[in-house]
């Protein structure tokens, strides 16, 4: 073989390898948060097929019987429901990426000051963007006020 030729096929098995570890690490990895993963078949909707429900509670221990916080999304429509402390709040609705985000409190500017944002492992984060000034680039990066943990109910009429 020539020396070219040995040199064209080293990386490509190099990266390769990097590709097997990096998945093999990937598929181990541990993030110490247990919450079970969704099953559609148990959360079927009895009725309003394209809504579905979250109760988020304890951001340790979750909720059983009475969810602090109950997010509603309508996936066909864009838009949803935050209920907490007796007061429910319209919200627009979609999934980026990986999350789910209910977005509301709209300002003077047409910019959303309240956020919900639901992780794909039922970690919820509640964020108030009033509270923050947008960097250099405009852009408002704020921590979350509140964290929970979500599990998806069922939608019943």
């Amino acid at each position: 073989m020539s020396h070219s030729l040995v040199a064209m096929t080293r990386p490509r098995g190099l990266w390769l390898a990097l590709a097997l570890v990096f998945g093999a690490g990937c598929a181990i990895m541990d993030t110490g948060f247990r919450n079970p993963p969704i099953e559609d078949s148990e959360h079927e909707t009895d009725s309003g097929e394209g809504l579905e429900r979250w109760g988020c509670g304890d951001s340790y221990y979750g909720c059983k019987s009475r969810c602090p916080v109950t997010l509603t999304a309508d996936i066909r429509s864009g838009s949803g429901w935050v209920e907490f402390a007796g007061t429910t709040e319209y919200t627009a609705f979609e999934i980026r990426g990986l999350e789910r985000r209910w977005d509301w409190c709209l300002d003077d500017d047409l910019r959303y000051q309240c956020a919900f944002v639901l992780s794909s492992d039922g970690r919820g984060k509640y964020v108030d963007f009033s509270r923050v000034m947008p960097d250099s680039d405009g852009a408002r990066r704020a921590k979350p006020s509140d964290l929970f943990k979500c599990t998806r109910q069922r939608v019943r009429n």
